[in-house]
């Protein structure tokens, strides 16, 4: 069996291991197609992903030309505790009162936004899901079945 097989979480450990962390490296394209990066806190609810992003940032305006994003949230405290997933989808915005009200205040129970130095000159955000999908990958070091084996290697 491949390794990246033996690897891969099942959807339960999937959300399970979405539910206990809040940050999430967002990959979009530019207008050249060009990667950008950025961080977000999120919340996972109903399936979907939630995060806020600066509005008319970098990751914002590719957004606005391109829906498609990559979510990946990661944990690496030690070599066999290495993990992470990454949902692949199209991220939609949240415009219902009602709901920006309810996700934000899940986000700032999280504490202070990530840090970036792409934050609007006013603080301005934009409030985005992504729902999980078929195209997720994902990879947990402690599933390594002989551990002094592909440590040697």
């Amino acid at each position: 069996m491949a390794r990246e097989n033996r690897l891969e979480m099942s959807p339960a450990e999937v959300r399970e291991f979405l539910a206990r962390l809040d940050v999430l490296i967002l990959a979009t394209l530019d207008k050249n197609d060009v990667p950008v990066g950025d961080v977000a806190r999120y919340v996972l609810e109903d399936e979907s992903l939630y995060f806020a992003i600066p509005r008319e940032g970098p990751t914002h305006r590719n957004l606005q030309r391109d829906d498609r994003i990559s979510c990946c949230a990661e944990q690496f405290p030690e070599y066999f505790e290495i993990a992470a997933v990454t949902v692949h989808g199209r991220a939609t915005e949240v415009t219902a009162p009602e709901q920006v009200a309810h996700y934000q205040t899940a986000l700032d129970a999280l504490g202070a936004p990530v840090p970036t130095a792409r934050a609007a000159s006013d603080g301005a955000t934009v409030l985005l899901t992504v729902p999980l999908s078929d195209d997720i990958m994902s990879f947990d070091f402690a599933k390594i079945a002989n551990r002094a084996r592909d440590v040697n290697h």
